[in-house]
């Protein structure tokens, strides 16, 4: 979704774009944000989901927003083009965030195609695709096409609502989706979280899902989940904000505390967050061709 007004606001007004954050106390828990890459390549105009491959370490996936075909870029660590991968799908309607995870064994792609930005759409749709292994080696004339595994449709049970962040908890196996919330419309309205247990199977109807938790935040536009569970990171145009998850809580409850802010620093429209594969750095990218890829590194933990 092109919204170069909103992204001013929040660049504006900072917190009060994204909310009256009360975050917990203590010294930032990442170093500043850098560059590490340029995503440089033409076809890759509108970044708006990014996820970290579990198959093939130290590259990252990414999708362009609404508007494109249903395709995946695999990125080089610089953020070069690696390959890009066709979706056995009729369409993309509004592909708006990603995930990677390795789940039962095997390592599974998530897309969100959960853009909504007049609050129109009747049922929204997670696609669970499988991760392709990338050989370097191999030549290819045309993009190779990969298949949606499963489609789980849903809609939102207090109406239609734009959703830009979507992630995967493989610990807990839940999926985790966040609204975004637009000021110019609902000033005293913060973004929710709604929370659903992976099905064993795929729904033949729409599950409808109940607001689980609010965030102090409004603008919202990526999230992810650390591989190790503990940790969830929401974005938006301004900072991002990582809720830590004890072992023994739910995320419902983990959402109900003061998260950790992570500090960022002017990106553009940036729509798009991912742990690396390790959990130990964070990655971002912006909308438009050529532009930075950025690494935030998770300072050590004292003893």
């Amino acid at each position: 979704m092109r919204d170069v007004l909103l992204c001013g606001i929040a660049a504006a007004f900072g917190l009060a774009a994204a909310g009256c954050v009360h975050a917990q106390p203590g010294p930032p828990a990442y170093e500043p944000m850098r560059e590490v890459g340029r995503v440089a390549h033409p076809a890759i105009d509108e970044s708006s989901g990014l996820a970290a491959s579990r198959l093939n370490p130290g590259y990252l996936w990414t999708h362009n927003d609404s508007g494109d075909s249903p395709r995946l870029f695999l990125l080089k660590p610089t953020g070069e083009l690696a390959l890009e991968y066709r979706v056995d799908l009729p369409r993309a309607i509004d592909w708006e965030d990603m995930a990677a995870f390795e789940l039962d064994g095997e390592h599974v792609l998530l897309v969100g195609d959960v853009g909504d930005n007049q609050a129109r759409r009747s049922r929204l749709t997670l696609w669970l695709i499988p991760e392709p292994l990338y050989d370097p080696a191999q030549r290819f004339i045309q993009p190779p096409t990969i298949g949606a595994a499963r489609k789980l449709d849903f809609t939102f049970a207090d109406g239609p609502q734009d959703c830009e962040s979507v992630a995967f908890d493989p610990v807990t196996r839940t999926l985790i989706l966040v609204t975004k919330v637009d000021p110019r419309k609902n000033l005293f309205t913060t973004a929710g979280v709604y929370l659903w247990p992976l099905p064993d199977e795929d729904p033949d109807e729409p599950v409808v899902l109940e607001r689980a938790a609010d965030l102090t935040l409004r603008i919202t536009v990526a999230a992810d989940v650390s591989p190790d569970g503990s940790r969830c990171v929401v974005a938006t145009y301004g900072d991002a904000w990582e809720y830590p998850r004890k072992p023994e809580e739910t995320w419902a409850q983990a959402f109900a505390e003061p998260p950790h802010h992570v500090p960022l620093g002017p990106r553009g429209q940036s729509e798009a967050i991912a742990y690396s594969h390790d959990g130990g750095s964070l990655f971002l990218t912006a909308e438009g061709v050529n532009k930075p890829l950025w690494g935030v590194t998770r300072r050590a933990a004292k003893e």
